[in-house]
């Protein structure tokens, strides 16, 4: 079995949780972990990011929002209702699905679309690595659109059949970069 950096990452930040955080979360199961250490359950938004809510009569409500602001990479606002929510840029189905094509496909190039160009929850990859399908045909071509293996935009059918059931949809950013998003 070939393990990737990705996987090495995975099984290695696994360890951590399983021993206690060493660092400020990164991934929805580390959030998670963080949250439970105050009491709080994880939800999901709608893009699929971890938040945490915290009732506003929590008497360490303050004290969480500042280890979040100071320690960690999450973002805090509070709602109408004065409650604090906690915003944890971490995407469980996405880190889910990205390791699924990774595994799958083995890509030259996935990222988070943060990365890329800010914009949360997406998967940002290279359409111009030559990654192949099963086939041996290109995964990407956003020019053959609807010849041959691909749909109308140049995404091979093998790939899209691969993503839909995880409700991400592939969309290209230019000729040569594409994002997938939830649907």
């Amino acid at each position: 079995m070939r393990i990737t950096k990705r996987n090495l990452r995975r099984i290695i930040r696994e360890g951590l949780i399983a021993e206690g955080l060493s660092g400020p979360p990164e991934t929805a199961e580390e959030w998670v972990y963080w949250g439970g250490q105050y009491g709080l359950s994880a939800e999901e938004d709608n893009a699929g990011q971890t938040i945490f809510y915290v009732e506003s009569d929590n008497p360490n409500s303050s004290a969480i929002a500042e280890e979040v602001v100071e320690d960690t990479y999450g973002e805090v606002e509070t709602d109408n209702s004065g409650q604090t929510v906690i915003y944890t840029g971490a995407y469980s189905e996405r880190d889910k699905v990205m390791s699924a094509i990774e595994d799958k496909f083995n890509l030259r190039h996935i990222r988070t679309t943060e990365e890329f160009n800010g914009q949360p929850g997406g998967i940002w990859i290279s359409g111009e690595s030559g990654d192949l399908a099963s086939d041996g045909v290109p995964l990407f071509d956003s020019y053959a659109g609807g010849r041959g293996p691909y749909d109308d935009f140049g995404i091979h059918t093998e790939f899209n059949n691969f993503i839909q059931p995880y409700g991400f949809f592939a969309d290209w950013y230019d000729p040569g970069t594409l994002m997938l998003y939830r649907d």
